[in-house]
């Protein structure tokens, strides 16, 4: 199984990262990172809504990790979805992180306007023209945002969506694929949920965890994975997956058991401009 994917602009990304949502505070983050760069991981995602680039930031810097081999992912808040705004809200990030540059920087919610996020896409553009970030991307977008930006000079490089067995998504897997945007799964393993039946029997089979059973999953359909935990025997278990592989069958079977069920909200459907968020 490859480490790292290229990307449509010709940069390599981390297959596995490590996910930093609702780490709050400065002793865990660094006992997270310090754990999951010992481990193997690379690649750190953050965001403006998560509140915790800072503390990513510092932790690199108290931990002695080389800026230069990690990818730093993070996201543009809702609250910045305007050229102007998006600028500066993110030159604000890049000093939380001590950093002069992110590797991702991604848009977290499209929404629902056709020319706001064509503006933001502009900006994020620019953004990635003046080498401060390398790559650019979207969250939770589906079919109808991708189509938006399909003619604009940059094209998505990774579409960050929710993907787990209640929310499979081989439809828009499919589609970003076929537009060579990567596709990268937050909340892989659900939300902490191992009881499915097969899931068990697969661990039983392959003497491993519930959850390695999952990434493995994800991995061998083409899909990057962020799982999060600051728990460190999880951070190492989840990183450290074997080299056993599923069967089509087994992949066939998992896809099976699909919910259709988003965690959060709908992308489709969601405008955070009219949610007030």
């Amino acid at each position: 199984m490859k480490e790292k994917i290229c990307l449509n602009n010709g940069m390599s990304m981390p297959l596995i990262g490590f996910g930093l949502y609702r780490i709050e505070d400065q002793d865990t983050m660094d006992e997270a990172v310090r754990c999951a760069y010992d481990c193997g991981y690379r690649l750190f995602d953050t965001a403006q809504m998560y509140g915790n680039e800072a503390l990513l930031g510092q932790a690199l810097k108290n931990c002695g990790i080389p800026r230069e081999d990690i990818f730093v992912t993070t996201k543009i808040d809702t609250r910045n979805m305007t050229p102007a705004a998006l600028r500066e809200s993110f030159q604000l990030s890049l000093q939380r992180l001590q950093s002069d540059h992110a590797d991702l920087l991604l848009i977290h919610w499209p929404g629902q306007s056709k020319n706001r996020l064509r503006d933001c896409w502009k900006a994020m553009s620019e953004l990635c023209a003046e080498g401060k970030t390398r790559a650019i991307g979207l969250c939770n977008a589906v079919p109808h945002h991708l189509q938006w930006l399909e003619d604009m000079d940059i094209l998505p490089a990774v579409n960050q969506i929710e993907i787990n067995l209640h929310n499979v998504q081989e439809n828009l897997s499919r589609l970003c694929a076929q537009k060579t945007i990567q596709v990268q799964a937050w909340a892989p393993l659900g939300r902490g949920d191992f009881s499915n039946a097969l899931v068990q029997q697969l661990a039983a089979k392959y003497d491993c965890t519930p959850a390695q059973i999952i990434l493995r999953w994800h991995l061998q359909r083409g899909i990057a994975v962020i799982p999060k935990s600051s728990h460190p025997e999880r951070i190492r278990a989840n990183i450290a997956i074997g080299k056993f592989s599923l069967s089509e069958e087994e992949i066939r079977q998992m896809n099976a058991q699909d919910a259709y069920k988003d965690t959060s909200h709908n992308p489709y459907t969601y405008d955070y401009e009219k949610a007030g968020d």
